[in-house]
């Protein structure tokens, strides 16, 4: 072999040396960061406050964080898809009906000291190898599960509780008005057969207080007709400039007796398809409030046409409501406060009764107000309440129509 041939063998030797150890090299430092990107990934696993796995494609379990070995015991003891231990709700009988696609499923985790509610959540990845795999969430909803039965069990313990407080109302209002009518009727008899002066006075007394008594029971009455659903409506043509003026005139004795002057403003209403009990008894409590907490001011009712809608506003020059009191005013047995309860009377159901009429008529009723001012209620409701039928609906268009 010449010198030549020799030196050329042995500078590919040192050169195959050279091309080795790269290799070597280049292999250790991506096994180093592949170590690394999966501890990294562990780690990452570990910090999660829920059970992680991660399945292969013949269902065996390939990783499982801290949580997961801490709920389910060491990985190897595990069967394939935790047959056994893990009770799916629904069409899904196990995990691997999951395979190769995202979803969540709930179910029933079996343990010594009690089963856990859980839900399961999965999503399709791959393994370090390419091949396909899963991995899969496990959430413990127990304590959720828990609270939402009790939920559901304080509901339906309110709802009956309500029931039962409706039906007592109810009962104890019947009961009461019956002797309470004997009462008023007698002392109108009374009044009929010409007392003496100061019989008459005394008899006046029993029937006004009888009255008063008597609205405040058509009120409890009336409330718990409304949370039980019991209040029926009927739609009938309304002459709205007629019925307001009716109210007009009821109220104008309580307008003098605290010294104030009703005006009447605005253009003519026309008809309307609405209860006409439910709409007088709306604007009687609103105007009896505004005649009430006035004294020595005026009270104005205003009507607008609004062409599908009308519109009745009560304004008062009375006392005002505070800001934090208009928040709550239409909740029942709520006023502006104790002083007002005590200086004025009143249980406070009017205005919540009042906000359901109108808005089960299809309505709205809203409030502005300042203290020291007064206030402004307004009645906003459609020509035709929703219930009112289609033959009601064409007599209303036929009767506005006439000139």
């Amino acid at each position: 072999m010449s010198l030549v041939t020799i030196s050329l063998l042995a500078g590919l030797s040192v050169v195959t040396v050279i091309v080795a150890g790269a290799a070597y090299l280049h292999t250790r430092e991506v096994n180093e960061r592949l170590r690394a990107t999966t501890d990294h990934a562990r780690a990452l696993l570990d910090a999660l406050g829920q059970p992680v796995l991660v399945f292969d494609s013949k269902g065996r379990i390939r990783e499982a964080n801290g949580v997961a070995r801490a709920w389910l015991g060491p990985v190897d003891t595990l069967p394939d898809w935790l047959a056994g231990r893990l009770q799916l709700h629904g069409t899904v009988p196990d995990l691997s009906a999951l395979f190769g696609r995202s979803g969540m499923v709930e179910g029933q985790l079996d343990e010594p000291g009690g089963g856990r509610t859980v839900q399961v959540t999965v999503r399709p990845g791959r393994l370090l190898g390419g091949d396909l795999g899963m991995v899969a969430g496990i959430s413990d909803v127990t304590a959720l599960k828990r609270a939402q039965e009790s939920g559901a069990r304080a509901a339906v313990a309110e709802r009956e509780a309500n029931q039962t407080k409706s039906q007592f109302l109810a009962n104890m209002s019947h009961e009461l008005r019956t002797p309470l009518n004997a009462i008023i009727g007698y002392t109108e008899l009374l009044l009929e057969d010409e007392p003496r002066h100061d019989q008459t006075e005394d008899l006046e007394h029993i029937r006004r207080a009888g009255g008063h008594l008597l609205n405040l029971i058509n009120q409890v009455l009336d409330l718990s007709k409304l949370e039980a659903g019991k209040l029926s409506f009927v739609a009938e043509e309304v002459d709205l400039d007629h019925l307001t003026g009716e109210v007009i005139d009821t109220a104008e004795v309580l307008a003098r007796r605290n010294r104030n002057v009703m005006v009447v403003s605005g253009g003519a209403l026309g008809i309307a398809l609405l209860d006409g009990t439910r709409l007088r008894q709306v604007l009687l409590n609103l105007l009896s409030n505004a005649c009430k907490f006035t004294h020595d001011g005026r009270v104005v009712v205003a009507g607008r046409d609004l062409g599908t809608h009308v519109a009745i506003s009560i304004t008062d020059s009375g006392v005002g409501i505070a800001p934090d009191t208009l928040e709550r005013l239409f909740q029942p047995f709520v006023q502006a406060d104790a002083n007002t309860s005590r200086q004025y009377g009143g249980t406070g159901l009017g205005l919540a009764i009042a906000r359901h009429f109108v808005e089960r008529m299809g309505g709205r009723l809203t409030v502005e107000s300042v203290v020291g001012e007064g206030s402004t209620f307004t009645v906003t409701l459609p020509r035709t309440m929703p219930s009112a039928k289609p033959a009601e609906r064409v007599s209303l268009r036929a009767k506005t129509l006439i000139p």
